[in-house]
C-alpha cells in the first residue's frame, strides 16, 4: 500500500508553514516595491545579494542532504536512526535562523537594506532546513506527544524562558527606542514575539528527537535494491519556475514603466489571459480523463503511464515552441514575452497536473537507461549548436542575442522532458512504489507471507534497522504484550533506554515488561520458518 502523503505533524511543521506565508509576503511586498517605486541602485543590489545568497545556501544544504543520505545507504543505517539524524540537523538549522534576525536586528536597525537582507534571508533558509530535512518525516516516524510524557514538564519550561526572552527584549527595545524610529521598533517587537514562539515551538520538538521520543510509525517503506530517482525533470522544474519567476517579474517591469514601447498593458492583459485560459483548458483535460479512467476501470499503472506521456510531451512541446518562433520574430519583445511566458505557464501547469499529481505511486528508472539519456543529450547538444549557427547568420545583433539565451535557457526545459519522456516509451521503466511497499497490520499478530518473485526476495526483515532476520545476532524477537516482530539488537537497544526493565513497542507504544535481556522475549517462530 502505497504511503500516505506528507501533512503537519509536529510543532515544527506548523510553525514553517506560517514561516512561509511570512516570507512569501515579504517577497512579494519587495517585488512590487522594486517595481513601483523610485529607481534606487540599493534596493536592486539588496535584491540580488538576497537571491544569491539564498541560491548559494540552498545548494550547499542541498550537498549536505545529499552526503548524509549517502553515508546512510553505505552504512546500513536504520531507518528511524536516519530520520533522527535528518531532523536534528533540520530543527538546529532552523533553530538558528530564528535566532540570528532576533539578534542581528539590534545592530543594524537604521540599516533598511541590512535588515530585509538579514530576515528574508534567515526565514527562506529556515523554510529550507525544513522541506529538506524534515518534511514528510511522519511517512516513516511520530513524535510522542502523549499526554502523560514526562518532557511535558520540560515545555513548561521552554515556555517560561520563551516569555523571559520576550520580557527582556521589551526591555532592550526601551534603551535603544527614540521617537524618529518609534514605528520601526514597534513593528520589529511583534516580529520578535512571533519569531520567539516558534523558536519555542522548534526547541521543543528537538528535545523530544534528542530525547528518543521519535517513534516509527505504523507504516514503513521497504528499501529499494537499487536507488531509482523520480524523473529528470524533477531535478530541473525548481531552477525553471525560479527563472520564469525573474523574467514574470521583468515583463510587469516592461509594461509598468513603458521601457518597451510594444510592450504595453494590452499585451500584459492578453498575456494573462491567455495564460489563465491554458491552465483552465488543461485543468478540465485532467478532470476528463480521470472521468473516463474512473469509468473504464483503468489500473493505475496504466493510468500513471498515460498521464506521465501527456505530461512530459507537453513539457517538451512547450519547451520547443520559444525555440522556433524566436527564430521568426528575433527581437520582438512583445511577441517573444508572450510566447514565453504562455509556454512556461502551459510546461508548469502539465507538470503540476499530470506529472507530480500521482507522483507518489510511481519513479522512472533513470539509473538503468543510461543510454538512452546520453543519447538525448548527445541529440540535444547537436540540436543547440545547429541553432547558435543558424542565429550568428542573422545581421541585427539583437536578433542574436536573443535567439541564443532563449536556446539556452528553454535547453534545460526540453532534455530532461525528452529524457523522461523516451524511458516512458520504452515500455516497463515505470516502476511502481506500491510493489515495494507493504503495511504493518497492528491488530494481527501474525507475519503475512509475501509472494516472492524468483530471484528477487531477500527474506524478511526487521522494520527498525533494516537488516535481514537471521538466526544469530538479528534473532526475530517478538513482544508479549501486541505480538510485533523486532530483532534482537534492536530489541536490546530499546530494554538499554528503559534500564533492562521493560520495552516500549516503536509501532503502537505498548509496554513490555522485560527485567532482563532480550534474550528473555519469545522467538517468532513463524518468521523463523519463512527463512527456511
Amino acid at each position: 500500500m502505497a504511503i500516505e502523503p506528507p501533512k503537519p505533524a509536529s510543532y515544527t511543521d506548523i510553525t514553517v508553514i506560517a514561516l512561509t506565508a511570512i516570507t512569501s509576503i515579504l517577497a512579494t511586498v519587495g517585488t512590487i516595491y522594486l517595481i513601483f517605486a523610485p529607481v534606487v541602485p540599493a534596493n536592486f543590489i539588496t535584491s540580488g545579494a538576497i537571491l544569491a545568497t539564498f541560491l548559494l545556501i540552498f545548494g550547499v544544504l542541498g550537498l549536505v542532504k545529499w552526503v548524509m543520505d549517502y553515508c546512510h545507504v553505505k552504512y546500513e543505517t536504520g531507518r528511524l536512526d536516519r530520520v533522527r539524524h535528518g531532523m536534528t540537523v533540520g530543527l538546529i538549522g532552523v533553530l538558528t535562523c530564528l535566532t540570528i534576525p532576533r539578534v542581528a536586528i539590534y545592530f543594524a536597525l537604521d540599516d533598511y537594506h541590512t535588515v530585509c537582507y538579514l530576515l528574508i534571508v534567515s526565514l527562506s533558509t529556515a523554510c529550507a532546513f525544513h522541506w529538506l530535512f524534515n518534511y514528510g518525516f511522519n511517512q516513516w516516524c511520530k513524535i510522542n506527544y502523549r499526554p502523560d510524557n514526562e518532557e511535558h514538564l520540560i515545555s513548561t519550561i521552554i515556555f517560561i524562558v520563551t516569555c523571559l526572552l520576550i520580557g527582556i527584549n521589551f526591555r532592550i527595545n526601551g534603551i535603544f527606542v527614540n521617537e524618529d524610529l518609534l514605528p520601526e521598533f514597534f513593528g520589529f517587537y511583534i516580529l520578535q514575539i512571533f519569531l520567539a514562539f516558534f523558536s519555542g515551538c522548534v526547541s521543543y520538538d528537538l528535545l523530544m528527537v534528542l530525547d528518543g521520543d521519535l517513534l516509527l510509525a505504523g507504516r514503513v517503506k521497504q528499501p529499494l535494491k537499487k536507488t531509482y530517482r523520480n524523473t529528470c525533470t524533477h531535478s530541473i522544474i525548481p531552477f525553471f519556475s525560479m527563472i520564469f519567476g525573474i523574467f514574470s517579474m521583468a515583463f510587469v517591469g516592461f509594461t509598468v514603466t513603458n521601457y518597451f514601447s510594444t510592450v504595453d498593458w494590452i499585451i500584459f492583459f492578453v498575456t494573462i489571459g491567455a495564460s489563465l485560459a491554458a491552465v483552465l483548458t488543461l485543468w478540465g483535460f485532467k478532470r476528463v480523463m480521470v472521468f473516463i479512467n474512473k469509468k473504464l476501470g483503468a489500473k493505475i499503472r496504466t493510468m500513471c503511464q498515460s498521464e506521465a506521456f501527456i505530461g512530459f510531451t507537453g513539457i517538451m512541446i512547450c519547451g520547443f515552441v520559444p525555440r522556433v518562433v524566436v527564430f521568426f520574430v528575433g527581437f520582438d519583445v512583445a511577441i517573444l514575452s508572450f510566447t514565453i511566458i504562455l509556454s512556461s505557464v502551459a510546461a508548469l501547469t502539465f507538470f503540476l497536473l499530470f506529472i507530480t499529481w500521482n507522483r507518489a505511486q510511481w519513479r522512472l528508472d533513470t539509473k538503468n537507461n543510461g543510454w538512452l539519456i546520453f543519447i538525448v543529450f548527445v541529440i540535444n547538444v547537436i540540436l543547440f549548436i545547429g541553432s547558435i549557427r543558424l542565429a550568428v547568420s542573422f545581421e541585427d545583433r539583437k536578433d542574436i542575442e536573443v535567439i541564443i539565451w532563449t536556446q539556452f535557457f528553454f535547453s534545460f526545459l526540453t532534455i530532461p522532458s525528452m529524457m523522461d519522456l523516451g524511458i516512458i516509451l520504452l515500455g516497463n521503466e515505470m516502476i511502481m512504489n506500491n510493489e515495494n511497499e507493504e503495511e504493518i497490520k497492528m491488530s494481527s499478530v501474525k507475519v503475512q507471507k509475501s509472494k516472492k518473485n524468483a530471484g528477487n526476495s531477500s527474506g524478511p526483515e526487521c522494520k527498525i534497522c533494516l537488516l535481514p532476520f537471521n538466526e544469530t545476532t538479528q534473532i526475530p524477537r517478538m513482544l508479549k504484550e501486541c505480538g510485533h516482530t523486532v530483532c534482537g539488537g534492536c530489541a536490546e537497544l530499546l530494554l538499554k533506554k528503559k534500564s533492562w526493565v521493560n520495552i516500549v513497542c516503536p509501532y503502537c507504544q505498548k509496554s513490555t515488561v522485560v527485567n532482563g535481556s532480550a534474550n528473555l522475549l519469545p522467538k517468532n517462530y513463524e518468521v523463523l520458518e519463512m527463512m527456511e
